[in-house]
């Protein structure tokens, strides 16, 4: 037998047993090696199990969206049977009653818990409305911003009223709250349940507003140092 077949058989049985992943039909006819295909065999790179079951984080719905998508869903929602007794829509009446309301209670307050809630944004707001105004992290207050914010951070608004402020019981005077969709220069446009036209902390309903910046008007943000 030719002697470069015995040497061909030889290194074919010798990368074989080394390489037993290699595909059997390495070699082109008449025993002649095709050395690229061995070289790219033996060159491939060999994933782990971490790169195999690498997976894709699908979970990118932002608390921020939810709470926009769903606040936008209630505009225009209105009681309905007298004040603070029951709703146009059965949705926003459920989502108050999951966050402690029962007929007869001012629900502004109870309406910022029950979207953070439905979020899974961690707070400690009641029906209490000074309860909506977060201490550990405040981005505007007194007429002044205290530090940075990100476009889509999550952001409720504490309204101060003049004839609450000497009351011991409601931090800052605070009688009124909402979420915030977006804060401008001069204003913030701001989602509230129980308002109305005029602004009123004793409204009709769930209203999108648009409110100056002033002293009386804070905002602090849920959902990073709560």
């Amino acid at each position: 037998m030719d002697k470069s077949i015995y040497l061909f058989i030889y290194l074919l049985f010798t990368v074989s047993c080394v390489h037993p992943d290699i595909p059997s039909n390495i070699t082109g006819g008449y025993g002649v090696t095709d050395v690229s295909i061995i070289n790219s065999v033996l060159d491939t790179p060999t994933k782990n199990k971490s790169e195999e079951s690498e997976t894709t984080d699908t979970d990118t719905y932002a608390p921020y969206v939810c709470l926009m998508d769903k606040s936008e869903e209630f505009v225009g929602t209105v009681e309905r049977g007298g004040n603070n007794r029951d709703f146009t829509n059965k949705e926003l009446k459920q989502m108050l009653e999951d966050a402690g309301w029962s007929p007869g209670l001012a629900w502004c307050s109870f309406m910022v818990k029950g979207l953070l809630d439905h979020c899974d944004v961690p707070n400690n707001v009641t029906g209490w409305s000074p309860t909506s105004y977060n201490k550990k992290d405040v981005i505007y207050t007194n007429g002044r911003f205290k530090q940075t914010y990100e476009e889509d951070d999550v952001l409720v608004m504490s309204l101060s009223y003049e004839r609450f402020k000497g009351d011991r019981k409601r931090y800052k005077g605070i009688g009124h709250t909402g979420l915030i969709k977006t804060v401008r220069e001069k204003n913030a446009i701001i989602y509230e349940g129980n308002t109305n036209d005029a602004g009123g902390r004793e409204g009709d309903g769930f209203h999108k507003k648009v409110r100056p910046l002033t002293k009386n008007l804070h905002i602090t943000r849920y959902g990073i140092k709560n």
